[in-house]
């Protein structure tokens, strides 16, 4: 009967060494020469999304690394949330269209480039901007810790139920 149930070692070894991979989504406000409102999901120091608002235009999607110079995505905890290469991102002007966004550290401020993508004509250039937390938001997600303790105890309850019961003379 062991060497049946011995399966469940490697098992729940897997469970506890599993890393615990999540995301966090982080909430800005934009003010200066620009103003809006950031919400970043990030996930080992990546930004994977960006929503909200960019000058009263609503955020449509995340540009690739590369999309507008040597943007990187990268994000920080710790201000400057973004190096000099930034984050690019699209959104939709009512008067120009499509445009895309190019969101980037100077030191203490920020600055920022928004263009129509593959022309080298830019609306707003160089631009001073502050961003501020306006709140961060941790996703909730269950611990690979948690999951072995589950695993653990149900394999004890499938044991344990194998098991005869003692009989008691009367």
């Amino acid at each position: 009967m062991t060497q049946k149930i011995l399966w469940i070692i490697p098992v729940l070894f897997l469970f506890i060494t599993a890393p615990n991979a999540h995301a966090d989504t982080f909430s800005y406000t934009v003010t200066g020469d620009d103003s809006g409102s950031l919400s970043i999901t990030e996930a080992g120091g990546v930004i994977n999304a960006i929503s909200g608002t960019f000058d009263g235009d609503t955020i449509t999607s995340l540009l690739a690394p590369g999309s507008i110079g040597a943007n990187d995505n990268l994000y920080f905890t710790t201000p400057p949330i973004f190096d000099n290469d930034g984050v690019s991102f699209s959104i939709i002007d009512p008067l120009f269209g499509y445009l895309e966004v190019n969101l980037y550290s100077e030191g203490s401020a920020y600055s920022s480039e928004v263009g129509v993508p593959e022309e080298e004509f830019y609306l707003e250039a160089d631009t001073t901007d502050y961003i501020t937390p306006a709140s961060s938001v941790p996703e909730l997600n269950p611990t690979s810790g948690s999951s072995a303790i589950i695993l653990l105890a149900c394999a004890v309850l499938i044991i344990r139920g194998r098991r005869p019961l003692p009989t008691t003379v009367s």
